[in-house]
């Protein structure tokens, strides 16, 4: 369920819209219609006065922090921010031309957020941090968890361009061990248990607003446990979060060489540095097989290109062997058993 905001951020039911967007504390229950998606820009503000209409309406009046702009950064600033609201899990996405960023002692007691933990994802070219003694510099799809309790500055090296996400703070802290207390810690790379925190949060960025209220809250804990898991963590009730993420990541390293007929599972296990019987485990809660999956993404390819107008002078054979298929008949037979028609039937419309 979404409220309409109009132009000014002020939802255009007539009522005051001042206060932060955050819920009160995280629930495990369905969310229901408690979700909400909420927008801000500053596009319809003349330009001399962009910054200070983003720095109370957003800064001070959504994310508790507050702003400060250079002299020169003034004209042609710019500012757009999106967020998607749940009991249990905060989404915001923020583009802006580049100011610093500081969460003191008078924000947080303004703004206290002490029932949530901060996940920032970083988009643009990168930022520095500093948070709890530490210096954080950030690259392209580096993540930080922070204690948002706790002050913290930022200032880009370019423009503000990222993904924040609000956790519940009691569905992380219980699994970490008391040396990772507060939480400051950076995420970098994609190897290891930091590739499978990517994999997962890929997923859930593509996904979420897909997602059943009701399964809701067990992918945000199931996230929650796979991100104390990569703070030090104990692996315990953290396994099915960890096998979500690895099939996340099997599943995109498939996709890039769907086209690959040489596409096995022993080819796959070795370059995801598992087994070949762990692979097809990691499938099997999903109720396909790993060759059922591969097929059905090489039928989707396939059907997709065979109804695009720009494709009509490729033969179908054509299409076929670039997607993996070695043989014609099994194509047409594989292609027919999925989608109840042939390939030359999709292709005239």
């Amino acid at each position: 369920m979404s409220r309409d905001v109009d132009q000014n951020g002020s939802p255009s039911d007539g009522t005051e819209r001042r206060a932060g967007l955050l819920p009160a504390r995280p629930e495990l229950a369905p969310v229901g219609t408690g979700i909400t998606t909420t927008a801000l820009a500053v596009d319809h503000i003349g330009e001399a006065d962009r910054f200070a209409y983003w720095r109370e309406q957003w800064c001070q009046g959504t994310a508790g922090v507050t702003g400060e702009l250079a002299p020169g950064d003034r004209f042609g600033f710019y500012a757009r921010a999106t967020a998607w609201t749940a009991p249990c899990v905060i989404r915001l996405r923020l583009e802006t031309g580049p100011f610093l960023v500081s969460r003191g002692l008078p924000e947080i007691n303004r703004h206290g957020l002490e029932n949530w933990i901060c996940l920032y994802q970083e988009v643009s070219e990168g930022t520095t941090f500093q948070h709890a003694g530490n210096e954080f510099t950030t690259r392209p799809g580096d993540l930080l968890l922070t204690d948002p309790t706790i002050p913290f500055s930022s200032r880009p090296h370019s423009a503000h361009d990222y993904r924040r996400w609000m956790l519940p703070r009691a569905w992380i802290e219980p699994h970490l061990p008391s040396g990772r207390r507060p939480l400051s810690a950076k995420f970098a790379g994609s190897h290891g248990i930091n590739g499978l925190v990517q994999a997962y949060l890929h997923a859930l960025n593509d996904a979420i607003d897909e997602c059943d209220s009701a399964e809701l809250p067990g992918i945000i804990d199931n996230f929650c446990r796979l991100l104390a898991l990569a703070c030090g963590g104990g692996p315990g009730d953290q396994r099915a979060a960890t096998r979500a993420a690895k099939l996340r990541q099997v599943q995109d390293y498939t996709a890039l060489h769907l086209s690959e007929p040489d596409l096995t599972p022993a080819k796959v296990a070795a370059a995801m540095k598992i087994s070949v019987r762990q692979l097809h485990l990691l499938f099997e809660p999903t109720g396909t097989s790993f060759a059922e999956h591969v097929l059905g993404r090489r039928l989707e390819e396939c059907r997709a290109i065979l109804k695009s107008p720009s494709s009509k002078a490729r033969s179908v054979t054509d299409i076929a062997y670039a997607w993996g298929f070695n043989s014609l008949a099994s194509f047409y037979r594989a292609f027919r058993q999925r989608f109840g028609v042939s390939p030359g039937m999709v292709r005239r419309g």
